[in-house]
């Protein structure tokens, strides 16, 4: 695997060659420096109220949440228990794949 060589070779030379620089306190002043951080956690929980709020009022204005039922009610229970069970299991693959990538660890 001329890739996984080329990693190791990569790897080697900046382990030997790895030199430390005098930081002279120089990040402790820039961490000083850094304005304070706020608490925004309200601004997350006021924007999930008005998507959930915002949700279900067109749900329930244009009438989908009452289709959804009604359509629900044709369906056979197997079919919602396999689209229950097969989607996670397509999904995953594709998950997993942007995630940590075939080529990253010299796959292809």
């Amino acid at each position: 695997m001329q890739v996984m060589e080329n990693r190791d070779l990569i790897s080697e030379f900046f382990a030997e060659n790895k030199k430390e620089i005098a930081d002279n306190d120089f990040s402790r002043k820039v961490i000083n420096r850094l304005p304070e951080t706020r608490d925004r956690q309200w601004i997350v929980l006021i924007m999930a109220a008005l998507g959930t709020s915002l949700t279900l009022f067109l749900g329930f204005y244009t009438g989908l949440f009452a289709f959804i039922c009604d359509f629900m009610q044709h369906v056979s229970p197997f079919v919602i228990i396999g689209v229950v069970i097969v989607f996670p299991l397509v999904l995953m693959p594709i998950i997993f794949t942007q995630k940590y990538g075939f080529a990253k660890n010299g796959w292809y």
